[in-house]
């Protein structure tokens, strides 16, 4: 139980920084204004993987939404980067999110053994 609760409080934390921070970087250009939207979207998924921290065992259904968060991100970065379209920074951030899947599945796993 302890290992879920830290995965999802570290994976909420950090994740509300790495969104958050795109309000106080310099103003997005009118062509990726968009972004915003994105980082607002996905802060509040960051806040469903700090409730997840706080009863593990009793949201752990909505522990496969995160993964498919976390995968959403991960793999279209891994593509970009593959074809050279994306920076290593951009895909060292998927690989953040790849460590962060595998913690939720097994989580996800360990919980079905209680």
């Amino acid at each position: 139980m302890r290992f879920a609760r830290w995965s999802f409080a570290i994976a909420g934390i950090y994740g509300l920084v790495a969104t958050l921070s795109l309000y106080v970087g310099p103003a997005l250009s009118v062509g990726t204004q968009w972004l915003y939207g994105f980082a607002g979207a996905a802060a509040a998924t960051q806040l469903a993987y700090l409730l997840i921290a706080t009863d593990p065992v009793r949201y752990r259904m909505v522990i496969p939404v995160g993964i498919a968060s976390k995968l959403s991100f991960a793999i279209p970065m891994t593509i970009l980067f593959l074809r050279g379209d994306s920076p290593m920074t951009s895909f060292a951030f998927a690989l953040i999110d790849y460590a962060l899947a595998l913690l939720f599945a097994i989580t996800f796993v360990r919980l079905a053994r209680r």
